[in-house]
């Protein structure tokens, strides 16, 4: 063997040896991360994650009200706007009743919310 032999042996025993080093330390640094996420996941509050199931109710919730009072007006002006074809009232009934739909929704968001009572309630 010459030197240059010798010299590319003891680079490669080297370079192996610093493999070696290097895959124990991924090796200690995944098992690390692993105890921590197995931490994390028995840190999980159960009430923190039926919280993210109550804002997703709240915003159900918005979206019904919102549509409530949305299909009141476009139903009110329906019936307004086929009074008018009908009886060539144009567009008086269309603007009667695009205003009483309006109410309609008004008075079903003030009911769903609970600042008015719902009609009957005295009765119960």
């Amino acid at each position: 063997m010459n030197s240059h032999q010798d010299k590319s042996a003891v680079d490669g025993a080297a370079s192996n040896k610093k493999t070696e080093n290097t895959s124990k330390q991924l090796d200690k640094r995944l098992e690390a991360l692993g105890s921590k996420i197995d931490e994390r996941r028995g840190e999980r509050d159960p009430e923190a994650e039926t919280k993210g199931l109550a804002d997703n109710h709240g915003m159900a919730y918005g979206l019904k009200i919102g549509s409530e009072f949305v299909s009141a007006i476009l139903v009110g002006s329906a019936i307004g706007w086929v009074l008018d074809k009908w009886l060539g009232t144009t567009p008086f009934g269309l603007i009667v009743f695009l205003i009483l739909g309006f109410a309609a929704g008004v008075l079903n968001v003030m009911r769903a919310t609970g600042q008015m009572a719902s009609p009957g309630a005295k009765d119960r």
